[in-house]
C-alpha cells in the first residue's frame, strides 16, 4: 500500500521530470541548445584521449586521497578497492544527481 508520504515523493519526481521536459523542449524550439561543439569533439579523437586520461588521473588522485584518509584511522583497505570505490563513486555522481 501507498502511504500518504509515497504520493509526495512521487508527486515531486512528477513535477521535476515535468519541468525538465519543459526546458529542453523550450530550448530546442528555441534553438537554444547548440550541439556544434559536441560534433566538433567527435571529429577529433585526441580530445577524447585526453579526456579519459584526465579522468583516469582525477580517479587515481581521489583514491590516493582516500587511501591516505584511511591510513590515520588503521583501516586497511587495498588500493585496487579503493579504485573501486572510486570508480563507483563516479558512475553515481554523474548518473544520480
Amino acid at each position: 500500500m501507498f502511504h500518504t508520504k509515497n504520493y509526495i515523493v512521487l508527486l515531486k519526481m512528477f513535477l521535476k521530470l515535468s519541468f525538465s521536459a519543459v526546458i529542453l523542449y523550450w530550448l530546442v524550439s528555441q534553438n537554444k541548445l547548440d550541439f556544434h561543439l559536441v560534433i566538433q569533439s567527435f571529429k577529433n579523437p585526441f580530445s577524447w584521449l585526453a579526456c579519459f586520461l584526465l579522468l583516469i588521473f582525477q580517479i587515481i588522485l581521489g583514491a590516493i586521497r582516500w587511501r591516505m584518509i584511511l591510513h590515520t584511522k588503521t583501516k586497511h583497505i587495498s588500493f585496487y578497492d579503493i579504485v573501486r570505490f572510486q570508480w563507483i563513486g563516479e558512475f553515481f555522481s554523474a548518473f544520480l544527481p
